[in-house]
């Protein structure tokens, strides 16, 4: 037959078929044999998988169902009436926690040395035998752990049971040993419950000896003893496993047995050997009947659908053909599976092609889009940095001319300062969108108050809000809302949403801010009387760089604003959400975060207000080589009631702290000849040599978080970083100054 095949080139696929099953026969016969020693192999090997399984899940199920009474115990174990020597007051209360507990039988308090000192068995006062598990006792002892102990009879009531008990700890050592004493019919719920495939499959639950606690065929006879020897070694070599074993009432089973791993409790599965052994049997025989039937139908049905399947595999052909042509090839179903198969994936094939095109100028539109918002973006960039250059350097060349009268400089200088204000937002926003991208942005995490934050923002916004004619109020809940987070970014994140809310809100409007906790979380909310939002923008309100149509109007912005106090929000692990009832109708922020978890929750600090002169009184020493910034900061700590002394390089500073006895050294890094890091380190020096201890603020434009952590080691309290608002420097200054005083007693 071979020398024919080779000789053939070409045969009919029919022909190939009825080779193929004659060539398979005699090889299907052996394969079957095979099939069969293995089918009952692995369905053995998957039945005791099966009942190990079930037994894991019966111990998980034991201890699930006693972590319950664990809890319940814990609870009481905190009890302030445990504190001392006298139980009476711990009795009643155990008197009436123990009707809500179906099946517990007894409450007592237990001395470490096993000794009973109350059970609610017996009146208060009466005098009561040691426990009957003084093993469980000592293992709570010394574990400091819940602990199940034994079945055993009660001394009291003679009935089978079993103790959970909790340690109860005061000042760090066990004083008592609380147990609660549960009747073994708990046990019977347990086992109830647990999933079962069979009538015939017996569970039990045996503790730490091997003695039954509870059994679901005839538990009145067994509950209480042993179960045999060979099962008391088996649970004592392995934690879970499948063994044969003749039952104590004689049956031959298999038993599958897995340890709890909190109780210690052994749950087992017994099945008769008839019932794990006979499905395969009768499986097996199934299968040899259907392996014969199956060898004399594939030789003629080989033939017969020889015929069909070449029909199709040429219509296959054709349906292939018709794609290189670019047709959609027919559809028509092969009762062939291969053949199905090759059609189907024909089909896809050319669905694929299609989408591929549709999804190729879908990309083609997204890509001249993004380009369109790249342009966009750069048309608004250059628009928003030359708008505020254009008024700073008109008004600065007119004050240079020195033709402006008193009032007109008033007014130049409030321009310039505000567009400043505007170039260094726009700056700081796009830095920090670069940070974001790059994911880089990091945060300084402390407990903070969010009640100083949004009183700072509000304070912060309030001359904007009142140029603009607008009523903003700002509501505090009486308890602390401290959150572990970054005082400046949620600083940020507030004046953020401040400054839209101004911005968006017409005149003689209204901004409200309130703080409140909610749940464990402080809830932050900013609601204004304002242009309101379209709710088909609403969905995108956070993206960068989108704007809402009202935005078109109201001057200044990016689009950056809402977007990075969504990513701070979510660092600080918490979420932000807009709220509008549309066009005119006003908007809604708000920020929820979670409270800190620090112990010191009630340490908050009150909120600061910059206009109560909190440095009057304070020597404040500033050093800074550019003469600009110096008289800046100078006239602005003066301004706060401080006696300031300045000074243009750090061997001025340090020649100037001889005979000033400065409270606060405020220094620029960057200095010619000695630098910052330079001078702290010299006045570092002279404190440990006796010197007056100074509170020390580093001022520079190096405001990365590698530069905050070089700053800190080297000797500096606290880092701001340029350009600095007058009122969060002396915000910051005040919160230095406690440290500096104490410093100088």
């Amino acid at each position: 037959m071979l020398a024919w095949l080779t000789t053939r080139r070409r045969l009919s696929l029919r022909w190939y078929l009825v080779i193929v099953v004659i060539g398979a026969m005699l090889p299907i016969v052996a394969f079957t044999t095979l099939v069969i020693v293995r089918l009952s192999a692995y369905e053995r090997t998957a039945v005791e998988r099966d009942l190990v399984e079930t037994a894991t899940a019966l111990a998980t199920d034991l201890d699930r169902s006693v972590q319950g009474t664990v809890s319940t115990l814990e609870a009481m174990a905190q009890a302030r009436a445990l504190d001392g020597p006298d139980l009476e007051a711990f009795y009643a209360e155990a008197q009436r926690v123990l009707p809500t507990q179906p099946h517990w039988r007894a409450i007592a308090v237990l001395l470490p040395s096993g000794q009973q000192l109350m059970n609610t068995l017996r009146p208060l006062g009466t005098t009561l035998p040691s426990a009957t598990d003084l093993d469980s006792v000592r293992r709570a002892v010394a574990t400091r752990q819940p602990v199940l102990g034994d079945l055993a009879q009660g001394r009291i009531d003679g009935t089978w049971a079993f103790q959970v008990r909790v340690p109860v700890m005061r000042e760090g050592d066990v004083k008592y040993v609380l147990t609660a004493t549960l009747t073994a019919d708990a046990l019977a719920g347990v086992i109830r419950q647990e999933r079962r495939r069979h009538e015939e499959w017996t569970r039990a639950l045996v503790d730490r000896r091997g003695v039954i606690g509870a059994r679901t065929r005839a538990p009145e006879q067994y509950v209480g003893k042993p179960g045999t020897a060979k099962f008391g070694r088996q649970i004592t070599a392995a934690e879970h496993g499948i063994y044969r074993d003749r039952t104590i009432d004689g049956a031959d089973v298999y038993v599958a047995f897995a340890r709890a791993p909190h109780s210690g409790w052994t749950a087992a599965v017994a099945v008769p050997m008839a019932v794990v052994e006979g499905p395969p049997r009768r499986q097996l025989a199934a299968i040899g009947g259907l392996g014969v039937g199956l060898l004399t139908v594939s030789g003629v049905g080989a033939f017969l659908f020889a015929r069909r399947v070449a029909r199709r595999i040429g219509q296959a052909a054709t349906a292939a053909e018709a794609i290189v042509h670019g047709e959609h090839p027919p559809e028509e179903e092969s009762g062939v599976e291969e053949v199905a198969r090759l059609e189907e994936a024909l089909r896809q094939s050319s669905a694929l092609l299609r989408r591929r095109d549709a999804e190729r100028e879908r990309l083609l539109e997204r890509a001249e889009a993004a380009n369109r918002a790249k342009d966009d973006f750069l048309a608004t960039l250059s628009h928003e940095l030359r708008t505020p250059l254009t008024a700073i350097l008109g008004w600065a060349g007119m004050l240079r001319s020195g033709r402006l009268g008193a009032r007109e400089r008033e007014q130049a200088l409030d321009v310039i300062q505000r567009n400043a204000r505007l170039q260094r937002q726009l700056i700081d926003e796009l830095l920090d969108v670069s940070r974001i991208v790059a994911g880089k942005l990091e945060l300084e995490v402390s407990p903070v108050d969010l009640r100083a934050i949004v009183t700072a923002a509000t304070d912060t916004m309030r001359p904007a809000a009142e140029a603009k004619g607008l009523v903003l109020e700002c509501s505090r809940c009486e308890e602390p809302a401290i959150v572990d987070g970054d005082s400046a970014r949620l600083q940020q994140v507030l004046v953020n949403l401040l400054s839209n809310a101004v911005k968006f809100t017409p005149t003689a409007g209204r901004v409200d801010v309130a703080v409140k906790v909610v749940d464990r979380h402080a809830v932050v909310s900013v609601t204004d009387t304002g242009r309101g939002i379209d709710p088909a923008f609403l969905p995108h309100i956070f993206d960068r760089f989108r704007q809402g149509a009202v935005a078109v109007t109201a001057r200044g912005g990016l689009g950056l604003g809402l977007a990075i106090v969504h990513h701070l929000v979510l660092l600080h692990g918490g979420t932000v959400a807009a709220e509008s009832d549309g066009d005119g109708r006003g908007a809604r922020f708000i920020v929820t975060l979670p409270l800190s978890h620090a112990s010191r929750l009630a340490a908050a600090a009150p909120p600061l207000d910059v206009e109560e002169r909190v440095l009057a009184g304070s020597r404040i020493l500033v050093v800074d080589d550019e003469p600009d910034t110096l008289q800046m900061l100078v006239a602005a700590l003066t301004m706060q009631k401080a006696d300031v002394a300045r000074a243009v390089s750090a061997d001025a500073a340090l020649a100037m702290l001889e005979t000033f006895p400065a409270d606060i050294l405020v220094s620029d890094i960057r200095m010619p000849e000695k630098d910052g890091y330079a001078l702290i380190h010299e006045v570092r020096r002279r404190e440990r040599q006796g010197a007056r201890r100074v509170a020390a603020v580093a001022l520079t434009a190096d405001a990365g978080p590698d530069d905050r952590e070089r700053a800190r080691g080297a000797g500096f309290d606290l880092h701001i970083g340029k350009p600095v608002d007058p009122q969060q420097l002396v915000a910051a200054l005040a919160g230095l100054r406690p440290r500096a005083e104490a410093s100088a007693r």
